[in-house]
């Protein structure tokens, strides 16, 4: 691990991690081109036929939603060098208290060629509320939206997701 030279970051809100995330200073400081951001909800799961390489040619996936349209970047993948892109183009910039920089990214990656994932590719790379039997991984699997029965299956599927809810 490298430590990086960036003030004191509060996580326990989303608008800390919003700013950080969203700041082109913290991403020229961070190393590598593709970059696997996991928060503590969220667990790789064992018994997937899938493998982290399968994503690579994406320059962003996460957690699909079930209201569609952009993914929830608490399990993601994302290239460094379209990020940057981004945030120093003058094509969007972000604004806190407006969205989410996930909501954010998902919206406005495709402004800077950047591959963003299918849904249907998304879904494979990590689930919450859209059903999978055998993801790569989980974040926050969301029992209010899964289905009793399917949650079950995913917990079968993923035994990983006891570590970080009790729904199983």
């Amino acid at each position: 691990m490298t430590p990086l030279d960036f003030p004191r970051v509060d996580f326990t809100g989303s608008e800390h991690i919003n700013l950080l995330l969203t700041s082109a200073s913290f991403w020229h400081q961070v190393q590598g081109e593709k970059i696997l951001y996991f928060q503590t909800d969220s667990a790789i799961c064992s018994n997937s036929s899938y493998k982290l390489t399968d994503f690579l040619q994406y320059d962003f996936t996460g957690v699909p939603w079930h209201r569609g349209g952009s993914y929830n970047g608490g399990f993601s993948l994302r290239s460094r060098k379209k990020l940057l892109h981004l945030l120093e183009s003058n094509r969007a910039r972000y604004r806190l208290h407006e969205t989410n920089e996930d909501v954010w990214l998902s919206r406005n990656l495709p402004h800077v060629n950047a591959r963003i994932a299918s849904t249907h590719v998304a879904n494979k790379f990590s689930v919450e509320s859209i059903y999978h039997p055998r993801p790569f991984a989980v974040h926050k699997p969301y029992f209010k939206v899964l289905s009793p029965v399917n949650m079950k299956l995913l917990c079968n599927g993923c035994p990983e997701v006891i570590t970080i809810s009790f729904y199983c």
